[in-house]
């Protein structure tokens, strides 16, 4: 007789955080202190996912900021700090100029 025995996979339920804020417009450092912290937050009460809207780190809406030649070492550092912030994902989309048709 064969051994029909099922395996019983438990998973626990998935936690989204969707984030909000006054971010400001140009001001890189400000609004990565304030995504660390509220993912920071997001964390502690439980969430396994924080999702930032697509123009956080620059703010909204970036205009002339996305021509800037040091733009893109700006948004690098500033991921780099971002993700310092352990055991939680954090999404969000971010300017770059990698991929663009000139």
């Amino acid at each position: 007789m064969a051994n029909n025995k099922q395996e019983i996979i438990t998973t626990k339920p998935l936690k989204i955080a969707l984030m909000q804020s006054q971010l400001l417009v140009g001001d890189i450092t400000t609004n990565v202190k304030k995504i660390k912290k509220m993912a920071i937050q997001a964390r502690e009460q439980g969430a396994d996912i924080a999702i930032f809207p697509e123009m956080a780190l620059l703010g909204y809406p970036p205009q002339d900021l996305l021509l800037r030649t040091n733009l893109g070492k700006r948004v690098n550092s500033a991921l780099e700090e971002i993700s310092q912030v352990t055991d939680i994902v954090i999404l969000m989309g971010y300017p770059t100029t990698k991929g663009l048709l000139s």
